[in-house]
């Protein structure tokens, strides 16, 4: 009976360890054409962008960026002027001794910029009635990412994110199913309201899809979705490539207004800046403070 018992426990060990094997060496899973990361970045402007100049000629003022000219009248200090139909516009003013012109330069409305931006501008004197700056505007942007990926029970689970405006369809998660040529995407997140429904169309062959995705209440965009790797969606994750530990690295200065500092020094700074002024009723000098700790933004 002893040998009998032996013998049954090494044929059990040598199955387990055959299928132990098998299941390390088996591959992965391949995953269905619609499985993984879709994107669509898309830039719609503006146009008008890069070096800036403003002459004072004989004949009068004019100012010049890319291929565009227009000429304008100066009143005082003050020099205001724009280009085109809706292209841009600047507003500002000569210092004293002519040496620079301050102010701000402001871009028209665009597709996913709902209204006008103004950003600061200075504009150098170079030589003798010829003064130069580098306009950056905001970019009109807008981003649509897509990430499908298998449920438990089978069935395709898709969510999409926008940077921009956090634009989510309506839904954190859809129910995703293809038919024929098209990927249908539903949820019905508050059973009282009617299900949301979105629908693409699919080109198997060029890995592609195309949606009409609702940037505001009343307006949609088609954007095609191309497949990507996740180390390619670097508007999508907080860090690519996938798994980076997270160091913590002061924010590069920029001309955007804030001034930039450790998150130790500048947190409590800052803290101790809102908690006097709110002590003296003056909250209302603060519109926002930023902090970011561990990776996030508060």
């Amino acid at each position: 009976m002893a040998r009998r018992g032996l013998g049954m426990a090494l044929l059990t060990a040598a199955v387990f360890t055959q299928e132990f094997a098998a299941a390390q060496v088996a591959p992965p899973p391949t995953p269905g054409p619609l499985e993984g990361v879709w994107a669509s970045e898309n830039t719609f402007g503006p146009t008008l962008r890069g070096e800036l100049r403003v002459i004072r000629g004989d004949s009068g003022w004019r100012a010049e960026i890319a291929s565009v000219e227009t000429r304008f009248r100066v009143q005082g200090d003050s020099v205001r002027f724009s280009f085109g139909d809706g292209l841009g516009q600047f507003r500002g003013k000569v210092d004293e001794k002519e040496r620079a012109i301050t102010g701000f330069w402001i871009q028209p409305t665009g597709l996913a910029l709902p209204y006008p931006f103004a950003s600061p501008l200075t504009l150098h004197l170079t030589q003798a009635g010829v003064w130069r700056g580098t306009v950056v505007p905001l970019d009109d942007a807008f981003s649509l990412y897509l990430m499908i990926w298998k449920n438990d029970d089978g069935s395709l689970i898709g969510a999409f994110r926008n940077p921009e405006r956090n634009s989510r369809g309506g839904a954190s998660q859809f129910r995703v199913s293809r038919a024929a040529d098209s990927v249908v995407f539903t949820a019905r997140p508050d059973s009282t309201e009617p299900e949301i429904r979105h629908v693409a169309a699919f080109d198997s062959a060029g890995g592609r899809m195309v949606i009409s995705w609702p940037i505001f209440p009343g307006l949609e965009q088609p954007f095609m979705l191309q497949r990507i790797s996740d180390d390619q969606a670097v508007g999508l994750f907080p860090r690519v490539p996938r798994g980076l530990k997270y160091a913590y690295r002061m924010p590069a200065p920029g001309n955007d207004g804030w001034t930039s500092a450790p998150a130790r020094s500048g947190a409590k700074s800052r803290g101790k800046s809102i908690q006097d002024a709110g002590k003296r009723g003056q909250e209302g000098r603060f519109q926002t403070c930023r902090c970011r700790k561990r990776g996030y933004i508060g």
